[in-house]
């Protein structure tokens, strides 16, 4: 801006209420109104923030400045009343606001067409905080990130290794291993969900059909937890995953919330030691991060992106910790028993993956899912290099998705380790509960008492009869 005196700044803004009615706090994300520096005050832009809706796409449109010959002098301009002027300051001429006065009285009316800005505009007023802005101080947008390019599940079947999904129909898995598990879990959703001693805690909880069926409830001993304390902390959960459903509550706060409480009680009422260990891993680095390779293009397809919140670990114990170390010495780093690049977790294998989506997100969380699997399917087979054991023996993967309060699992296994492709199925996804019921809390912990300790029991199994003795 031009060196003005005070008096010549608030000479322009009273001259200018009488043209035009500009937004109250006046600020550089609204408005900015750039005047050259050379002293000759011509209006060089004025640039209006265009905040219409994606049903007003009108705007208000301005008519460029006539050139300084264009101006009129004040005797030819009609009579107005003016607002009351300041004194201009000592040694500052009179004629400088009058002059400014005569560029804002004669600048062309804007032509409005009816937007909601300008509307918004007709009705403010300017005040003392109105501020003038260079050119320079207007934000520049960060930049856009990176999209991915696989985008659904079926991109994953083009992909090498690919991955082809299976939908579990009537609750039946062609897999023998899974299709067991898979019954264990129907059942347990269905059946002795709730502690028996908390029937009549539970009365105005549940439905009444659930109330009255005696087959919903089970002895107190399978839960290992005191149940007047579960049922306590369910509540809670219910009421948070309900203020987070009402309210579009980001997935920060369903997993803060929610889903990592429910991790917990279910960690609890499984039995789990120790050993396993609930973990976020939200920030850390798929590897391999170019699982994904398109067998059109043959490019690889950077992954790394395509984390989950949660995973379930679980440590051996120090016997086969030492025969896993030695089983990956020749292996680059990160030299990991999972997909995960921390090396807290190097021999840890991973018991259950949990995603978190919001109930209006447009990704599916099955697919981050798979991906972040097949990731972990592959971090197995790298340990054998080529020896590798029956494809049948290795491990399944488990997955849980929370899109919103509603959850659901889902499996992957490896169908072939007799060709280069290494190919996947994914199960699923199976509808479990919704965490905003007490009822469908309950559900989602008794899948969970199921999940764990089967994903336990047979990693115990492959990797005591797979790995190397000392």
């Amino acid at each position: 801006m031009a060196d003005w005196s005070d008096a010549a700044c608030d000479e322009y803004i009273y001259a200018a209420t009488e043209r035009v009615h500009i937004i109250d706090a006046w600020n550089k994300d609204t408005a900015e109104a750039i005047w050259d520096a050379d002293g000759e005050n011509q209006p060089r832009n004025i640039d209006w923030c265009k905040q219409d809706s994606a049903n007003e796409q009108s705007d208000v449109l301005w008519p460029a400045p006539p050139q300084r010959s264009q101006y009129v002098n004040m005797s030819q301009s009609p009579t107005r009343q003016s607002p009351r002027r300041k004194p201009a300051a000592e040694g500052q001429s009179e004629s400088l606001n009058e002059e400014l006065r005569a560029d804002v009285l004669s600048a062309p009316i804007p032509i409005h067409k009816g937007s909601r800005y300008s509307r918004t505009l007709s009705n403010l007023t300017l005040t003392e905080r109105t501020t003038l802005s260079p050119v320079s101080s207007t934000r520049s947008m960060p930049p856009e990130r990176p999209k991915s390019p696989v985008k659904v599940l079926p991109d994953l079947a083009l992909a090498h290794p690919p991955t082809i999904q299976v939908h579990i129909n009537n609750g039946r898995v062609e897999d023998d291993v899974l299709g067991r598990i898979h019954k264990g879990v129907e059942r347990a959703v269905r059946y002795g969900i709730f502690p028996k001693s908390l029937k009549d805690s539970l009365r105005q909880h549940i439905s009444d059909l659930d109330f009255e069926d005696d087959r919903m409830f089970a002895d107190d001993s399978s839960w290992n937890i005191n149940a007047e304390v579960l049922l306590e902390k369910v509540i809670e959960i219910q009421e948070n995953a309900q203020y987070c459903e009402d309210y579009k509550r980001p997935e920060a706060c369903w997993g803060d919330d929610v889903v990592r409480p429910i991790l917990v009680l279910a960690h609890q009422a499984a039995g789990c030691g120790k050993d396993v260990r609930i973990d976020n891993v939200m920030s850390t680095r798929i590897w391999p991060s170019n699982l994904v390779q398109r067998s059109a293009a043959g490019n690889l397809i950077p992954v790394d992106t395509k984390k989950v919140d949660y995973a379930i670990f679980y440590a051996p114990p120090p016997d086969r910790k030492r025969r896993i170390a030695l089983q990956l010495q020749p292996i680059p780093e990160p030299c990991n028993l999972n997909q995960t690049s921390r090396p807290e977790h190097a021999t840890s294998v991973n018991l259950l993956s949990i995603e978190i989506k919001t109930s209006v997100s447009a990704d599916d969380p099955l697919l981050q899912l798979a991906i972040w699997a097949s990731a972990g399917l592959q971090a197995i087979t790298n340990v054998f290099r080529h020896d590798l054991p029956a494809a049948e023996t290795i491990p399944p993967a488990f997955m849980m998705s929370m899109r919103g309060a509603e959850c659901k699992i889902a499996y992957m296994k490896l169908e072939s380790l007799e060709t280069d492709s290494f190919p996947r199925k994914l199960y699923g996804d199976c509808q479990i509960g919704s965490a905003t019921t007490v009822t469908g809390i309950f559900q989602i912990i008794s899948a969970l008492k199921v999940l764990l300790p089967q994903s336990k029991r047979l990693h115990d199994e492959f990797w005591d009869e797979s790995l190397p003795a000392l």
